[in-house]
C-alpha cells in the first residue's frame, strides 16, 4: 500500500492488522467493520490532499507569466499518491 495512502486510512480510523495469526495474506485494512464513518473522512482527507498540491502547484515560479498545464497538477498528484495499478 502507498504510505500515504496507507497514512490517511489510518488517520481516517481505519483498522490495520497486525501480526495476527489468522491475518490474510496480503490484506492491511481489517474490512470486518463498519467504515461508513471513517470512509467518508478518508475521502475528505484525499481531498484535502489534492487541494494541497493543486495549490502547491499553482504557485508561478519567478519569471513564467503563465500558470503550469493541467499535466504538471497531474503528475503532482501521481507523485504524491504513487501510480494506481
Amino acid at each position: 500500500m502507498n504510505p500515504k495512502v496507507k497514512l490517511l486510512a489510518e488517520q481516517a480510523g481505519f483498522m490495520f492488522w497486525e501480526n495476527e495469526p489468522w491475518r490474510p495474506d496480503n490484506v492491511i485494512i481489517d474490512w470486518s467493520s463498519n467504515y461508513d464513518n471513517e470512509l467518508q473522512e478518508f475521502v475528505k482527507l484525499i481531498v484535502q490532499e489534492c487541494i494541497t498540491v493543486m495549490q502547491e502547484q499553482e504557485r508561478i515560479p519567478e519569471g513564467f507569466l503563465y500558470p503550469k498545464p493541467a499535466h504538471v497538477h497531474a503528475l503532482a498528484l501521481k507523485d504524491r499518491f504513487g501510480a494506481i495499478s
